[in-house]
């Protein structure tokens, strides 16, 4: 599926056990906003989920992007998307129909 990475996104790599932004490189990529603080109205861009339903222990996530299948975001980095800084929580692969690698799914959570 092919999603307009339009929006643009600071990734900041957190490395170890460092907790402070900007303790790792920075890189700049585009994205697609499915769900982000601050933005009213429901999601218009049909995402697909993982397989397995949700455990009652995981918060809803604040903000849901897409990212292109060459992100260098991973588990804790910190995302700034329009102003708004995450911390990702969970990031899925998704593939074509042929299986070939096409975007990731990213959660995050606001950091307040």
């Amino acid at each position: 599926m092919n999603y307009a990475l339009d929006v643009p996104c600071m990734v900041t790599k957190i490395t170890g056990d460092e907790a402070e932004a900007g303790s790792g490189g920075k890189k700049q990529e585009f994205c697609t906003v499915v769900k982000l603080p601050g933005r009213s109205g429901k999601e218009s861009i049909p995402v697909a989920s993982s397989s397995s339903p949700p455990s009652q222990q995981e918060p809803e996530p604040d903000a849901v992007l897409v990212l292109p299948f060459n992100t260098t975001a991973n588990i804790n980095d910190m995302l700034e998307v329009e102003g708004v800084k995450l911390r990702v929580t969970h990031i899925e692969a998704i593939r074509d129909v042929v299986g070939k690698l096409d975007h990731y799914r990213v959660e995050a959570m606001e950091c307040k």
